[in-house]
């Protein structure tokens, strides 16, 4: 049993040892194409080259150059500050913010399309159905609003794009005779003119009890200086998804299932008068239950900022 478990380790040693060099020179060219892309001014290849770099590094960061060297392919090519992200905010939920993206982007080879440019960033399946939402990365520079100790921060975000026609989508459908993939026509994720900041897995839940799961699927749009977060909840059949109920935590608020049936929703506000949008400060809370085929407000009230404290790590 020993020599058994010795000779696992050992193979499994061996697997890393060969997939860092593999993933080292996978690195390498996909940060070698990304600046023979910029050389050109080709942005839109250059993005997903960066973005499927900077996805796979975010799972073995010691085989990946480090953020000087992504932005040394900048500096020819410098990006625009596109948006503000308030410097209020926990610096662990900024982090986040910049960071959640990355390891969607860093998916296996078959999940991407790179004709097309575009991967499949969530993917699930339950018994027949199926769900994947695909995005095309679309690089933007965000900076924090100047604090009077920190000053202002650059982030770098690897968004799903916003453009027509390569917008985040939701693909799902079932599988006829058990394999064969039958998606229904395609739903884009409400991004006209907002990038996809994160998107959570899809998940299913049998809110009426029918014995067919709907599917539900939350995500951050980009929204001005800031973002809107979405739950969005669909009933699946055999030919189509139709959308029951679409959840809104607008002005960096959030919207999340809380138990079976059951949502909270949190709207970003100002506890007082003449608040700036950055200086919102608390959140207006509701409850909403799923009651004889609809979903029904129970509750509400007014709570803290989550963001400007750690407690932001609640709502993710």
């Amino acid at each position: 049993m020993r020599s058994f478990s010795r000779a696992l380790f050992f193979f499994a040693a061996l697997a890393a040892c060969l997939a860092a060099p593999a993933l080292a020179a996978d690195l390498d060219s996909l940060y070698k194409k990304a600046a023979a892309a910029l050389a050109i001014g080709d942005s839109r290849h250059a993005d997903f080259y960066i973005a499927r770099y900077l996805g796979l590094a975010s799972m073995d960061p010691a085989s990946a150059k480090g953020i000087k060297d992504i932005d040394r392919l900048y500096a020819a090519h410098p990006l625009t500050p596109a948006a503000f992200l308030s410097s209020a905010y926990d610096p662990g939920f900024i982090d986040w913010f910049e960071k959640a993206m990355l390891p969607l982007w860093g998916v296996s080879e078959d999940r991407v399309r790179q004709k097309h440019g575009s991967v499949e960033v969530r993917s699930v399946r339950e018994g027949k159905h199926f769900a994947v939402v695909t995005a095309y990365p679309k690089i933007e520079a965000w900076f924090t609003t100047d604090d009077t100790q920190a000053g202002s921060k650059r982030l770098f975000l690897v968004l799903g794009s916003a453009a027509k026609g390569r917008r985040a989508t939701l693909i799902a459908g079932l599988y006829a005779d058990g394999s064969r993939p039958v998606p229904f026509r395609p739903v884009e994720l409400n991004s006209a003119s907002h990038a996809l900041q994160y998107v959570w897995e899809p998940y299913f839940e049998d809110l009426d009890g029918d014995g067919v799961s709907e599917l539900w699927l939350r995500y951050n749009l980009t929204w001005g200086n800031g973002f809107t977060q979405f739950l969005d909840i669909y009933r699946m059949d055999e030919k189509e998804l139709t959308l029951i109920k679409r959840f809104t935590g607008s002005n960096e608020g959030f919207t999340r299932r809380t138990a079976p049936g059951k949502v909270e929703v949190a709207t970003g506000r100002g506890s007082k008068g003449g608040l700036s949008h950055f200086e919102y400060d608390s959140y207006r809370l509701e409850v909403w239950e799923w009651k004889q085929g609809t979903f029904e407000k129970t509750g509400g009230k007014d709570a803290p900022h989550l963001l400007r404290s750690a407690a932001w790590n609640e709502t993710i």
